[in-house]
């Protein structure tokens, strides 16, 4: 499971597999249509092209393959330079956003394949040329490059589309919607309604024996149920200091434990076996990266050399919605049962306290005095607070809102002050009304 999952990531965020697979599609296609047409007769026939000689065609096809090669020089460096541009002007998730983009890559594998077809096809059709011309050959030629042409303006629409900084704010969004929906799937036992997580049993001190990471690079996934099979055939209890996502250092902690033979050779090869580690973040399966790739074009629009209020607010509407999609939602305890229901591994996970932190602090941190902004937030945090039926998480919102005042209210008028303390009151009185 965790092998494709994996590698679903990797075709997803891969530039190259898609044209590449298209590209040699097409190459086989090409010689499959040839020596089928030369083996069983021509699967259409067409008396034009016994008029037209195989000097022509070659002329022809030399002609519109010098100029798809010509297209295909220009286009690419000339993207690539504008995304380069645009993401250190905003954020680097836009060419990741891109690498993932399937419009991008059908137009090069398109390039890639017309180029690549037209070269076998002269080939073959200059060596078989005393015996056959091709007429389904020739067709599929005239496809690829009618497809070639009218792919290139739309795929101008949507690289003009995907430059704009709401677009990448949605793309996250949507990312975050596929994160939020797999955190739903809990069994009962898993559920837990706090607004922090009890970490407790993560602390190194109540634990004799550590396994560390046997390199560097960042988690992308943990095999929980298989660590669980292997704790129970020691009839052993273990903690995990780490969650997926998280960067981790070679012989830094993994695994807490107070059984030896755990630090058995076998044993630990079983472990490391549940820890998948990669040099690149887990992406789309990450929900603390893709908080903080939305909260980095935040910071961006904010910063004293853009200034787009616009984006940043678009932002923090996309913030809200992240907020409001866990706020009444049970999360991970933490606590995994054996088959028996007994206690025998103890993970570290994502909050609630953790997400609301992890999405407005750096905004707090770098509002530069933009008091639309913050009153915009404070908006936000009050129709969280309104929606939230537990009482410590609107405690959690609650606290946020008196940061923001207290960091800001140096810095604004008078008038935009007193509109935040009557945010403020709302957030407050919600919360004292809630049980």
């Amino acid at each position: 499971m965790v092998f494709f999952s994996k590698l679903k990531e990797y075709i997803r965020s891969s530039l190259w597999v898609i044209p590449v697979t298209m590209g040699l599609f097409s190459l086989f296609l090409s010689v499959g249509l040839f020596y089928f047409e030369l083996s069983y007769g021509p699967l259409i026939s067409l008396d034009l092209i016994k008029r037209v000689s195989i000097g022509s065609f070659s002329t022809t096809f030399s002609t519109l393959l010098a100029a798809i090669v010509t297209v295909f020089g220009i286009l690419l460096p000339m993207i690539f330079s504008i995304l380069v541009r645009t993401s250190n002007q905003f954020s680097p998730r836009i060419l990741r956003t891109y690498r993932s983009a399937i419009a991008p890559k059908i137009l090069v594998g398109l390039l890639l394949a017309t180029i690549l077809y037209f070269m076998s096809f002269l080939i073959i059709a200059n060596y078989f040329s005393s015996q056959i011309i091709s007429p389904a050959s020739l067709i599929v030629a005239f496809m690829f490059v009618i497809l070639t042409i009218y792919s290139i303006p739309t795929f101008f629409d949507q690289f003009a589309t995907s430059l704009e900084p709401v677009y990448i704010v949605s793309h996250i969004a949507n990312d975050l919607k596929t994160i939020l929906k797999n955190l739903g799937n809990l069994n009962s036992s898993d559920e837990s309604s706090s607004s922090r997580q009890d970490r407790s049993y993560l602390d190194p001190e109540k634990y004799q024996f550590r396994i560390n990471s046997p390199k560097t690079g960042y988690i992308q996934a943990i095999d929980y149920k298989k660590l669980v099979k292997i704790l129970q055939n020691y009839s052993t209890v273990a903690a995990i200091p780490v969650r997926p996502g998280e960067f981790v250092l070679e012989n830094s902690s993994i695994l807490f434990s107070n059984e030896r033979q755990l630090l058995s050779r076998e044993a630990k090869q079983s472990i490391y076996k549940c820890f998948v580690l990669s040099s690149r973040s887990s992406g789309i399966r990450d929900l603390e990266f893709q908080l903080d790739e939305l909260v980095g074009i935040v910071v961006r629009a904010l910063s004293p050399g853009v200034t787009d209020i616009a984006t940043a607010i678009e932002c923090v509407n996309y913030l809200g919605f992240t907020s409001n999609e866990l706020l009444n939602r049970p999360l991970k305890s933490g606590i995994h049962l054996d088959e028996k229901n007994k206690q025998r591994l103890f993970s570290k996970e994502f909050d609630f306290y953790g997400l609301v932190h992890a999405a407005f602090d750096p905004i707090r941190q770098n509002i530069n005095a933009q008091p639309m902004v913050v009153i915009h937030v404070l908006k936000v945090l009050q129709n969280l607070t309104s929606n939230c039926k537990y009482k410590d998480r609107a405690a959690v919102l609650a606290n946020v809102a008196l940061q923001f005042i207290k960091d800001t209210k140096k810095q604004v008028s008078d008038f935009d002050l007193d509109r935040m303390q009557r945010f403020l009151e709302s957030i407050e009185l919600t919360l004292h009304q809630l049980k």
